[in-house]
């Protein structure tokens, strides 16, 4: 059984968070004295800047997620397709309890994986357009990226994993073609 829990080390999120913030504050209490003759504009300002102030923080500072390739129960270990990818969230807040499990993949579904970089980012983005999207990646404006290819039953899904080389050597060790 491989687990990874991918600690987010994001300081590009840390200050597009803080700055933003700080500017909708700004833009508050300029409104408020006055010094801004059109408060209401200066106003829809600072809430704009709050919003992505909050997403920022949710999305990226405040999310992890821990990657699970598991054995098949009654399945051989070397066995191809004996494995499963399970993606959960990691808990820690008062209403949730515990991880919550927000992807179950079986390892024979899986089509191909692959490195999204910047010189492939356009084909990758314009080749996902025809499919089911998901993303568990908490890192804000990445350089790499795992996309995961999942076919099952007709349907095919694609995920963005949160780039890690011990991620992508457990994947390819299960025998998952990488494109």
């Amino acid at each position: 059984m491989f687990k990874k829990t991918i600690a987010p080390k994001n300081r590009a999120a840390k200050i597009s968070a803080l700055l933003t913030l700080l500017g909708g504050a700004f833009m508050f209490i300029m409104a408020s004295g006055g010094n801004i003759p059109l408060t209401w504009l200066a106003q829809l300002i600072g809430i704009v800047l709050l919003t992505f102030s909050i997403y920022v923080a949710s999305a990226y500072l405040f999310r992890q997620y821990s990657v699970v390739i598991e054995s098949v129960s009654g399945a051989a270990e070397d066995g191809e397709g004996a494995y499963d990818l399970i993606v959960y969230e990691l808990g820690g807040r008062k209403y949730q309890k515990g991880d919550r499990k927000v992807c179950h993949v079986s390892v024979k579904h899986i089509e191909f994986i692959r490195v999204v970089t910047a010189e492939n980012k356009k084909a990758v983005a314009l080749e996902r357009r025809k499919l089911d999207k998901y993303t568990y990646d908490t890192q804000f404006a990445p350089s790499r990226r795992i996309e995961v290819v999942v076919k099952n039953g007709g349907e095919e899904a694609s995920m963005l994993l949160t780039y890690d080389e011990d991620v992508l050597n457990a994947l390819l060790a299960t025998g998952v073609r990488k494109r």
